[in-house]
């Protein structure tokens, strides 16, 4: 019987450990898409080529997503299209965002990066809520 009840808090035990693993590899992924979206939309602005809007649109909702969540600064220009002085610049931007995710990713899951993005934009007036990264505008009309 305790060799039973052993095995059992075994297959336990590495059920769970094996299930977080899963669980932060989902949030690394997510967190280092967003960096990387940063860096190629960079590169997209060196080239002598008219940047589409929607690439703008992009590269603002990962910053902001990015922003809200660990509250770091960007340095990038904010001009008609936005982007980086210099490559240094973008350099210290995902420098410091890697150190960010060092120090908080283990503890951090997609909802749990969407619950704290969403409750620093309720309290900036709400309007928008951000579902596995997405950005959504919200309906806070309500007919009677």
């Amino acid at each position: 019987m305790k060799k039973l009840i052993i095995v059992i808090l075994l297959i336990l035990l590495i059920t769970n450990c094996s299930y977080k693993s899963e669980y932060d590899d989902s949030f690394k992924s997510f967190y280092n898409e967003k960096l990387n979206k940063i860096i190629i939309y960079d590169s997209i602005t060196e080239l002598d080529n008219p940047i589409p809007t929607d690439d703008w649109i992009e590269f603002y909702e990962n910053t902001n997503y990015l922003y809200l969540l660990t509250g770091h600064k960007f340095r990038f220009d904010r001009t008609e299209p936005p982007g980086y002085p210099s490559q240094e610049i973008l350099e210290l931007d995902i420098k410091e965002l890697k150190e960010w995710y060092y120090k908080n990713g283990n503890n951090m899951s997609i909802q749990k990066a969407d619950s704290i993005v969403n409750m620093k934009c309720d309290s900036l007036g709400g309007g928008v809520f951000y579902y596995k990264g997405i950005r959504y505008e919200s309906n806070n009309n309500v007919s009677n």
